[in-house]
């Protein structure tokens, strides 16, 4: 019979992208491994020194990246004045006297900032699907508003003679380019909304997955995009004539 470790541990698979049940972990990089994959994942990064323990034992932490410059080092400081990573070693040889901080420190203030602009993002995604379903309803309702006037103004030509035609002609003409102008200005606005709408979708998703990040390296290389996509497209006021006396 499976235990119940057991029954767990097949809900998760490895992650060197292989669907075997996860059964170890490295502590040091943070990754679920399979029974296949340890010698793998070991021999793909030898310059670092691998915690495997079973999973159930597993000590969840913040991966510090490698050290580039002394094997086996892990980078928990950065280097302000240099703005990069830094060990111990390199703050006692070519970093001494610089002024470090906690890198720590600077990935909580980041994952902060990510989930404020999470949160305003989502708040503007959800403006503009009201914005949508506003311009929509514009869209419908300029439709119908156009095609009554084309409806008058066959009717009004029943009412008049043959020489007058000319005159429909051009109001029917009139109409339709209005109809096309703001059609086209309320689709403009709309393809506008659905854009932006998809971009801060795809960047909110990948802003959640630096936030669950356990890569100190994902999360500080992080630049943000809500500058550029924080302006909200304004759906044009449209201003409709009228044939009815």
């Amino acid at each position: 019979m499976a235990t119940a470790t057991t029954q767990a541990q097949k809900l998760i698979t490895c992650d060197l992208n292989c669907d075997r049940p996860v059964q170890q972990f490295c502590n040091s990089c943070q990754v679920g491994l399979c029974g296949d994959c340890i010698n793998k994942h070991v021999n793909s990064f030898k310059s670092v020194k691998h915690d495997i323990v079973p999973f159930t034992k597993r000590t969840v932490q913040m991966v510090f990246p490698q050290c580039t410059s002394h094997s086996h080092q892990r980078c928990e400081g950065h280097c302000q004045q240099c703005d990069v990573p830094v060990c111990i070693k390199c703050l006692l040889g070519p970093h001494k006297g610089h002024d470090a901080v906690d890198i720590t420190d600077i990935i909580v203030k980041k994952k902060e900032k990510i989930k404020t602009e999470i949160e305003e993002m989502e708040d503007i995604v959800s403006k503009n699907k009201t914005h949508d379903a506003e311009t929509e309803k514009k869209i419908s309702q300029t439709m119908t508003h156009f095609s009554d006037l084309e409806k008058q103004a066959k009717d009004h030509r029943k009412q008049w003679h043959l020489e007058v035609d000319i005159i429909f002609d051009k109001l029917e003409s009139w109409i339709k380019l209005l109809c096309d102008q703001e059609i086209t200005r309320l689709q403009s606005c709309l393809s506008k909304l659905r854009n932006q709408n998809f971009s801060l979708i795809q960047t909110v998703q990948e802003n959640k997955a630096i936030l669950n990040s356990k890569m100190v390296s994902d999360v500080n290389s992080y630049n943000s995009k809500l500058d550029e996509l924080r302006s909200i497209p304004q759906v044009p006021n449209t201003i409709l004539p009228s044939l009815r006396k």
